[in-house]
């Protein structure tokens, strides 16, 4: 009989030590995991365009808003301002396809734009539509990103003009 209680007592220290190892691993899990969606990102990008509706193999003319909205300053390099977008058509029948592109620039990346907590700035840029991806009508939506903040999405319509 004693040889079963020291082995109930081995196997429950086993255990007590199991079930604070477990606690541990949880407790550091979920302080890691509040910490991570607790962090905000440092910038808000809103875009927008003034005109909606567009004639197809046109451009959209294209604004752009970036606040600082941590506690840091932020340093972006201003030839990323326009670099990265993601756009994508739906069709009525609930199908489409997606698409992006980025440019780059080897000499630009000398003139920084400075934002402190707080600060805004904003900036114009006109897309070109000409390319093969906008050839149909019909809708479309773009985006844009800095520093691995994506904006809202811009909804828009092309239409058939007659120009093309």
């Amino acid at each position: 009989m004693t040889a079963s209680v020291s082995n109930i007592r081995g196997r429950f220290v086993n255990y007590r030590r199991t079930a604070f190892a477990c606690s541990l691993i949880f407790i550091t899990v979920m302080a890691r995991a509040q910490t991570d969606s607790g962090k905000k990102d440092a910038l808000e990008l809103k875009l927008s365009a003034p005109m909606q509706t567009l004639c197809a193999g046109t451009s959209i003319d294209l604004e752009l808003g970036i606040k600082n909205v941590g506690q840091e300053a932020v340093k972006i390099d201003k030839a990323a301002l326009w670099l990265y977008y993601f756009y994508y058509q739906s069709k009525p029948d609930g199908s489409g396809h997606g698409g992006g592109e980025s440019s780059s620039c080897d000499r630009c990346h000398e003139d920084f734009l400075v934002l402190y907590s707080g600060d805004s700035y904003w900036g114009n840029h006109k897309f070109s539509l000409k390319s093969e991806f906008f050839r149909e009508v019909g809708k479309y939506g773009i985006s844009t990103s800095i520093n691995s903040v994506e904006s809202n999405k811009v909804d828009f319509e092309l239409i058939d003009c007659g120009n093309n």
